[in-house]
């Protein structure tokens, strides 16, 4: 008996939420046509290519090319050539929003000059 209630309770649970909830969807193409072809319901919410890259910069991401210019104006390329596309991301992010004693623990194989003057161009950048 108590398991009816608990599935009759949960049942009616979740449209509750799902009737809440927002999808966000990221187009290159034209987003209220996507939207009306693909998406209909105004549960979501549609971004367009300039909006991902405004996203983007806020969030400090940095273009692989971009990085990659960056890297070698700081002389970081030998530094960082072990490292990832994605840990090379997340370097370059972390310059921005941490402080350069923190990033010296999760990247020790950077000196301190490194960190600190990657730290200063990145919040130059801004």
């Amino acid at each position: 008996m108590w398991f009816a209630i608990f599935l009759i309770t949960l049942a009616m649970m979740i449209p509750a939420a799902m009737a809440q909830s927002t999808g966000y969807v990221w187009t290159k193409g034209v987003p209220q046509v996507i939207k009306q072809k693909h998406f209909k319901g105004k549960n979501y919410r549609m971004l367009d290519v300039n909006e991902e890259n405004r996203q983007f910069a806020e969030d400090g991401y940095v273009p692989p090319r971009e990085r990659a210019a960056l890297f070698h104006k700081l002389k970081l390329e030998d530094a960082t050539a072990a490292m990832d596309d994605m840990d090379k991301d997340m370097l370059v992010m972390g310059a921005k929003f941490m402080k350069v004693e923190k990033l010296e623990k999760i990247y020790p194989h950077l000196t301190h000059d490194q960190l600190t003057k990657l730290s200063r161009e990145v919040a130059s950048k801004k």
